[in-house]
């Protein structure tokens, strides 16, 4: 007798499959972003150190002698926001060019299609 009216799809099995990768995905996202966005933290207080400097000797330069440190700060602060601004750019970049080899990498991982992680990253990347 065969027991083929028994055997039944893997219908749960798959949607956590699914979800399981759709959770790897997001944790990996958000690395990825943390780490580019870390690194433009850094990097922007070097270039707010450059900008104090540089709006300081502007002020020496042309207010004989005198600068004020609010004006300094505020030339430090504007450096600093445009090189994090910047990274949040990149690190848009780096996740939408990496993002179909991690996909994949996930769809071989825990069997499931990759045109649904696509779509899933699609509606990530929209927001």
């Amino acid at each position: 007798m065969s027991d083929v009216y028994r055997e039944m799809p893997d219908v749960l099995g798959e949607s956590e499959r699914e979800s399981e990768a759709t959770r790897k995905f997001g944790k990996w996202r958000d690395r990825t972003k943390t780490i580019v966005l870390f690194i433009g933290a850094m990097l922007g207080l070097v270039a707010a150190g450059a900008g104090y400097w540089f709006v300081q000797e502007l002020q020496f330069r042309y207010n004989h002698g005198i600068a004020f440190v609010k004006i300094s700060a505020f030339g430090g602060i504007c450096a600093w926001c445009l090189v994090f601004l910047a990274s949040a750019g990149i690190a848009r970049i780096v996740i939408a060019r990496r993002t179909p080899a991690k996909l994949a990498e996930l769809a071989a991982a825990y069997e499931v299609p990759v045109a649904k992680l696509a779509e899933i990253a699609n509606l990530v990347n929209k927001l």
